[in-house]
């Protein structure tokens, strides 16, 4: 077996944790890849299927993965993947069915199309190997994507995801529910499921593998916001609270959850007099950058915020990639970043850029505001800390002091220390959002 690995050609040199991560697929049927993002698990994933189908060990696969990522993976593909050709299971559900009909060795499609296709995947088809990517979307073990995905025949079952666990052993126990059901239980102590999964499971981290990486420097800025926006941000406060705390407790909840929103989107500009304290910063930020011909990503997780940003930013090559764009626009956009010999600036939105793109000709990365989940805001950062990046990645958080966001920046830490706790091997707590929280964010900690 040692021979046959070496046997492949790649056209660039793997590191040795690639090595080690292609076999340790190949010699199991069952397998979470967890590297951490910008590790090349998909490189990875490519390779261990070509040397299967050389050995023979298997004929077919169906790789699942995001519908942004068909793209992606057929790109890497034509990079890694020799003599394969995958076929991209797509057009309507007749067409899709000829498609699995197919005797192609490898064949990818979005998990959306699994949901709808479950029949024909279980009636007609039997797979050698079945590899979900960005594996978290199943970590809802009743969700009807989760379910379907559980019930493809196959024999060999890969999951691959940097984020295994975002919330509660719940996650994991949903994922290991396709790669090998009944190892563990969402009912297991943290201990148990360590011991459990560690058979099944390789996680790598940049810290430990990649010693030659140029470092990521991350720094929070934290920012005042102007009289403007305090005004409008402190009276959309308190007179809002007037009202929901006057609510039955499941109308409070909801409540209290679009005030966060509301305050969240404020921080960001004011809706009244369109100015933005963090808008002021990120000029400054983009005027020095792009001076040295460095290209800049900037997330946020509203539209409306990326729009008002590119108005704003008139005088600079700006572009929005969301998920209002079609794939074609998209994959338009990304491309015109990643050849451009000058210096970008690329507007993205977490829910549509947080996962699967390559963007590691950027030097910094600008997150504008925070996310619930820090495990969304390390997948937003993986997206330019990424095997193949020239150079530091300077990574800015911004936070607006005495404001929401300074507030979810201290229930956030508590939230990492929990993924920690899972995945790197010490016992976690519950980890749920109570009302208490929820009104600690919006500054009313007692609730009156």
């Amino acid at each position: 077996m040692e021979n046959n690995f070496k046997a492949i050609k790649t056209p660039f040199p793997l590191r040795d944790y690639q090595q080690d991560g292609i076999k340790f697929l190949y010699n199991q049927k069952n397998v979470l890849l967890a590297d951490e993002m910008g590790l090349g698990k998909t490189i990875q994933a490519i390779i261990a299927i070509r040397h299967l189908i050389m050995t023979k060990e298997i004929s077919n696969c169906l790789i699942v993965v995001p519908v942004s990522l068909l793209s992606n993976w057929m790109h890497e593909f034509k990079i890694w993947g020799g003599v394969l050709k995958p076929r991209v299971v797509t057009g309507n559900q007749n067409k899709r069915k000829v498609i699995y009909n197919m005797q192609t060795p490898v064949q990818i499609v979005s998990y959306e199309s699994v949901r709808n296709d479950i029949e024909i995947l279980t009636s007609n088809n039997f797979y050698d190997l079945v590899i979900l990517d960005e594996a978290q979307r199943i970590k809802n073990d009743s969700a009807i994507i989760s379910r379907a995905i559980k019930k493809i025949p196959r024999e060999y079952s890969w999951a691959l995801t940097g984020t295994p666990l975002e919330n509660s052993i719940e996650d994991i126990a949903s994922i290991f529910g396709f790669v090998n059901p009944k190892t563990i239980s969402k009912y297991d102590f943290p201990k148990d499921v360590k011991r459990k999964i560690d058979p099944y499971t390789i996680r790598r981290r940049k810290r430990d593998v990649l010693k030659d990486l140029p470092d990521v420097i991350e720094q929070d800025i934290r920012i005042r916001l102007n009289n403007e926006q305090w005004i409008t941000y402190e009276n959309t406060r308190i007179e809002r609270f007037k009202y929901i705390k006057e609510l039955e407790k499941k109308e409070r909840i909801s409540g209290i959850l679009a005030l966060i929103t509301e305050l969240k989107k404020i921080v960001n500009f004011d809706p009244i007099t369109e100015k933005s304290s963090k808008l002021d910063y990120v000029k400054d930020i983009l005027e020095e950058k792009l001076l040295l011909e460095e290209k800049v990503i900037i997330f946020s997780q509203y539209v409306e915020t990326l729009e008002y940003l590119k108005s704003n930013l008139s005088s600079h090559e700006v572009n929005i990639y969301h998920g209002g764009l079609s794939q074609s626009e998209r994959d338009k956009i990304i491309k015109s970043f990643k050849d451009s010999k000058n210096s970008e600036v690329l507007l993205i939105s977490l829910k549509a850029g947080g996962v699967g793109l390559n963007l590691q000709e950027a030097s910094t990365l600008i997150l504008f505001d925070r996310w619930w989940n820090p495990a969304v805001e390390h997948q937003a950062i993986g997206r330019a800390d990424r095997f193949g990046r020239k150079g530091s990645l300077h990574v800015i958080k911004f936070i607006t002091v005495d404001t929401i966001e300074e507030r979810i920046e201290d229930l956030l830490l508590n939230k990492q220390e929990i993924f920690n706790k899972i995945v790197e091997d010490v016992t976690p707590k519950t980890n749920k959002f109570s009302e208490k929280d929820l009104l600690f964010m919006i500054g009313e900690e007692d609730g009156r």
